[in-house]
Parts: structure tokens; sequence; C-alpha cells
């Protein structure tokens, strides 16, 4: 795999998951955006706790990250479910492809090819995780950083 996807991919992986650093939410929009911020508050442990394990080898953060990514999801007002989409089937896909290539999903590190992967499923993997920072990813997750930030009084940090 390249190089600069990968250290794209671990871009993309620490840009979702500043959700990690979720300060509060607001109560100012209608009930679903309550909810929907309760949900981002919800979560800001489960997201902190991977982010910090992100680098540890034998950690499976992929998983957890788009289970967390899906409960957002499914919490989230129409109005955003769109972006949401977005980014949880990219997750969501690496994931699949991860685990699909025989590979335990603790072991996948992005820049590195796990012993016995052909070179078809280290293709794959590459552009799986190429996906998380197209920038149509990154334009939804912005999308959803903005909203956080106008609705929910959440900052993101990047």
């Amino acid at each position: 795999m390249r190089a600069h996807v990968l250290s794209r991919l671990a871009a993309a992986l620490c840009g979702l998951l500043v959700l990690a650093g979720l300060t509060g939410c607001g109560g100012d929009g209608d009930s679903r955006d309550s909810a929907y911020c309760s949900t981002l508050k919800d979560e800001r442990k489960q997201l902190a706790d991977l982010a910090a394990q992100a680098g540890k080898p034998g950690t499976d953060v992929l998983t957890p990250t788009a289970e967390a990514l899906g409960r957002l999801r499914d919490a989230a007002p129409h109005d955003l479910r769109d972006e949401w989409d977005t980014v949880y089937y990219a997750w969501s896909g690496l994931v699949d492809a991860v685990k699909q290539a025989g590979v335990d999903p603790g072991d996948y590190r992005p820049g590195r090819t796990p012993a016995g992967v052909s070179a078809a499923d280290a293709r794959r993997l590459g552009e799986v995780a190429a996906e998380l920072s197209s920038p149509r990813v990154v334009d939804a997750s912005r999308g959803l950083e903005d909203q956080a930030r106008q609705v929910c009084h959440v900052e993101l940090r990047v």
C-alpha cells in the first residue's frame, strides 16, 4: 500500500475520533436535535478511549469506532442522515474489507500490510482505506462538525 494513502487513513481516523473531544451539547434545537446532541455527549468516553488506544498493537479500534458512528448516525436528525451515511459506510466498509482480507481488526495498522495478506487484498484495503480521506467523506465530516458546533454547541478538536 502506498504510504501517503495510509498516512491519510491515519489522519482520517484521528479526524473522526475528534468526536472524543466533545465538550457538551446545547438544547436550543427541537427534541430530535436535543436527543442527537445527547448521543454525541454520551459517545464521548467511548471515542476518547478509542483515540487513546489507536496506536496499541492488538487493539481493535476500527470495529468499535464504526459502531459508535453507527449509533450517532441512528440518532442524527433527518437533515444530517446523508452526511452520517457517508461517514458511517466509509468506516464500516473498511471494517468489512479488513475482515474479508482475513485480518483481525486488532492487527490492522495503516502503513503495514499484515502477514499473509495477498497483493490483491492489500490493494483492496488501500482503496477502501483511501475512501476515509476522500473529498466526499471529508466534506461530510466537516458538515457534521459545523452542525455540532452550531446546533449542539460542541467544538470538535481537529
